[in-house]
């Protein structure tokens, strides 16, 4: 039996899906990322139970070159990876046990497709400081796992929340 619950994030819903064969839907939401409007994910569930088998199961049908891996970054890693290097693929972060900073930078990416973060830079001919805005257009179909069924309510508002079947 499978029941979804859908309402775009561009209208500020939230957006649950709750399935008994979460192999059913894993593979559209990772397709998903060629939309304009790509579909995230967040697997819950006890340890063991598969999350990170299934997540790995999906990124070996999608070419390497769309997939994201990884499973720790630093704060601001994702502001200065290359310009494309986020557009269209299936971003994989691994177990969601991220800064309050990542989390906010995956909340933009999933609602604003953007990434922007103002920085001071040294005029390498003048050496005087000076302000650059750091912009990236990002469209992804993120996937994070996590055992802790208390999520974050606006990381929750942004991607299914998907329970594995535990049986």
């Amino acid at each position: 039996i499978m029941y979804f619950f859908f309402f775009s994030s561009r209208r500020r819903h939230t957006r649950y899906i709750s399935v008994t064969g979460v192999q059913t839907c894993a593979l559209p939401i990772s397709s998903s990322r060629k939309l304009s409007d790509p579909i995230s994910v967040i697997v819950v569930s006890q340890s063991s139970a598969g999350k990170s088998y299934l997540i790995d199961t999906i990124k070996k049908l999608i070419p390497p070159e769309e997939v994201v891996s990884m499973t720790s970054l630093s704060d601001q890693a994702l502001n200065y990876l290359d310009d494309d290097a986020l557009l269209h693929k299936f971003l994989v972060m691994g177990e969601a046990v991220h800064s309050e900073a990542v989390e906010h930078q995956v909340r933009e990416m999933l609602s604003a497709h953007e990434l922007s973060r103002l920085v001071t830079m040294k005029d390498p001919k003048t050496g005087e400081l000076r302000s650059r805005m750091v912009r990236k257009e990002v469209i992804v179909s993120a996937v994070m796992s996590t055992t802790n069924n208390n999520i974050n309510p606006e990381n929750a508002s942004r991607s299914f929340v998907v329970n594995t079947d535990e049986s």
